[in-house]
């Protein structure tokens, strides 16, 4: 697909606020260095190393393959469109940027623009959705616009490169050392699975027909130099800008194009003009003043109207006074207080207008508005009626003053008879002395009401009462008939008074009428094996031999701890028995048997052990016992002849032709 130049499409990209993903290295940080090198010109056509590149003042980036040297960028032309394009339909066939509609019939349109910043350059955008209008919105192409360029004076280019699906049957650039990164470069698509660069399906934009306000010559774009039409004039000095020139101006010429003051004619009525430095001044010609020459001089100058305006006549003026003067020369006040305005006060004159003060009671310009005193109220609790500086109040029930702020005492003189009283609104309140009662307290209470005298006949007082006693009880209320329990009969018990009586309850381990005999808790005897004492709600057992416990009734045991020493226990009262182990004897089976006793070694020693001996036989003798004679004739010691056993001893008797002990010798015989 092949696109026709359109003006439109130069706005495509966007800037958008995306962190830098080509970072340049660079000797220092400088912004300019910054740009993407696809929109630089190089500084060599040969390599260079990042020293000799940094030295000629231009931007090294190390990150190309073979090193790649690039000139500073000036400030970068930035472009802008919109982040969403509206869709193709046929109600819409045309898509526009920047409110100009995009005609060419093969263009592309988008839908859902994202771009990332390239340095300080344009950006690279990435078209989510796009088509070509000749079938829009039936075949979406996923797409990447790539923006190359867009620094004044070197234009770049823009094209549109499809990598879904890849062309893996073209390779793209040299595969021995492509990187994603070259690959971006070469505009090709990189693909992750086999590590390699291959052509795009299209490559189908390459833009830049037109170039930024002040350049010309596209598509380089070489800056238009505005001073070669000399517009500083006045010997200025013109300076060259990007779409613009600046003069600097020698004195006293000044302005954008370094104007002389005079220049403009700036005085009027044929006055004469001189530069002075960056100003001007005029030399008027006669009958003229004024800075540019501006006023005719009349006789009204200077003005004699001292409070008007001066209108210049024939040798002559007029003065039209301003409001509030009068005379000639405008010099006198109108007296405003005349006749007098103030109908209840003093007038004071000022000029064009009056002051009234005004008497008491009296308000308004004119004092003509009386006062109204009862406001605010000023009667606290009653109706108010307006006078001419004054008021006058018809105070509440139970009011008066002259403000009806003050309660009357309702108290004087003392409603109450026999009590304190309290005042109020229009109404008292008596709080009557014990006794009395009634609004007035002069009402006697009955004390006697209902009977407090238990057991008697009630006499009523004042906040009292008298009870006379029936026979047989006491007291204020006749509720007591004497105290039969003092001093107290119950020597060891609480005692309850009755109508004259009383009932004792005795204290643990007492009885009888005042509680003066103790308990025998001995009988019957609580002490099985002992001797009983008694105590007071308590007794003692003294223990016979052998017993334990409050009442004698556990048998100690003998056998803790156990004395058999080398047997078993069996407790009895007051007594153990021991069964002694095999081997031992005793009381407490702690003697050894002596085993050896009578001595079982008939020919030895006997050693006692526990249940056991041991015999050490004497020579000649073995056995348990010692009891069996070892037999020294096993094996036979004689070698030639019979052997006789003894005790630790034997005997050879030898056979014909031999002799000694052992008969291993040969008896000789000697022939005579």
């Amino acid at each position: 697909m092949t696109m026709a130049y359109n003006k439109p499409l130069l706005f495509l990209a966007i800037l958008l606020a995306v962190p830098n993903v080509w970072s340049l290295f660079t000797p220092e940080t400088d912004s300019l260095c910054k740009i993407s090198l696809y929109s630089r010109k190089p500084c060599s056509s040969l390599p260079l190393t990042r020293e000799s590149c940094v030295a000629r003042g231009c931007c090294y980036d190390a990150r190309v393959t073979y090193g790649r040297c690039y000139r500073r960028s000036r400030k970068p032309v930035m472009l802008f469109g919109p982040t969403r394009l509206p869709r193709v339909t046929s109600a819409n066939p045309r898509t526009g940027f920047n409110g100009d509609n995009v005609s060419t019939e093969d263009n592309v349109v988008m839908d859902y623009i994202i771009g990332r910043v390239l340095g300080s350059d344009y950006n690279r955008i990435k078209l989510i959705e796009s088509y070509r209008r000749t079938n829009a919105p039936n075949i979406g192409v996923k797409s990447n616009l790539q923006n190359v360029g867009g620094e004044p004076g070197y234009s770049g280019s823009k094209f549109l490169k499809t990598c879904n699906p890849i062309q893996y049957e073209k390779r793209c650039g040299n595969s021995f050392y492509a990187t994603e990164y070259s690959c971006e470069r070469w505009n090709c698509c990189w693909d992750n699975v086999t590590r390699a660069c291959y052509h795009a399906v299209n490559n189908v934009l390459r833009l830049r027909p037109s170039c930024s306000p002040g350049f010309t010559n596209p598509p380089q774009c070489n800056d238009i130099n505005e001073c070669l039409s000399n517009p500083c004039i006045n010997g200025g000095i013109c300076i060259n800008l990007i779409n613009s020139y600046q003069c600097q101006c020698p004195q006293p010429a000044v302005g954008p194009n370094c104007q002389l003051p005079c220049d403009s004619s700036p005085c009027l009525n044929n006055g004469g003009c001189n530069n002075v430095m960056s100003s001007y001044t005029c030399t008027c010609a006669p009958g003229f003043v004024g800075s540019r020459c501006e006023t005719a001089s009349t006789s009204c100058s200077p003005n004699p109207c001292v409070n008007g305006r001066c209108i210049n006549g024939v040798n002559s003026y007029t003065c039209t006074c301003n409001p509030g003067w009068q005379g000639t020369n405008c010099d006198s006040n109108i007296n405003d207080c005349s006749p007098n305005p103030c109908k209840n006060g003093a007038c004071m004159d000022g000029v064009n207008s009056y002051t009234c003060t005004c008497t008491t009671g009296w308000q308004g310009t004119n004092c003509d508005s009386n006062i109204d005193d009862c406001l605010p109220n000023p009667c606290v609790n009653g109706a108010c009626t307006d006078g001419v500086n004054s008021y006058t109040c018809a105070c509440n029930a139970g009011w008066q003053g002259t403000n009806c702020d003050s309660n009357i005492d309702n108290c004087s003189p003392n409603p109450c008879v026999n009590g304190a009283c309290m005042d109020g609104v229009n109404s008292y309140t008596c709080t009557c002395t014990s006794g009395w009662q009634g609004t007035n307290c002069d009402s006697n209470i009955d004390d006697c009401s209902p009977n407090p005298c238990v057991n008697g006949v009630c006499t009523d007082g004042v906040n009292s009462y008298t009870c006379a006693c029936n026979a047989g009880w006491q007291g204020a209320t006749c509720n007591s008939n004497g105290n039969n329990c003092s001093p107290n009969p119950c020597l060891n018990g609480a005692c309850t008074d009755g109508v004259n009586s009383y009932t004792c309850a005795c204290t643990a381990g007492w009885q009888g009428t005042n509680c003066d005999t103790n308990i025998n808790d001995c009988s019957p005897n609580p002490c099985k094996n002992g001797a009983c004492m008694d105590g007071v709600n308590s007794y003692t057992c003294t223990c016979t031999t052998g017993w334990q416990g409050t009442n004698c009734d556990s048998n100690i045991d003998d056998c803790s701890p156990n004395p058999c020493k080398n047997g078993a226990c069996t407790d009895g009262v007051n007594s153990y028995t021991c069964a002694c182990t095999t081997g031992w004897q005793g009381t407490n089976c702690d003697t050894n048997i002596d085993d050896c006793l009578p001595n079982p070694c008939v020919n030895g020693a006997c050693t006692d052990g526990v249940n056991s001996y041991t015999c050490a036989c004497t020579t000649g003798w073995q056995g348990t016992n010692c009891d069996s004679n070892i037999d020294d004739c096993s094996p036979n010691p004689c070698k030639n002849g019979a052997c006789t056993d003894g005790v630790n001893s034997y005997t050879c008797a030898c056979t014909t032709g031999w002799q000694g002990t052992n008969c291993d010798s040969i008896l000789m015989t000697v022939h005579q």
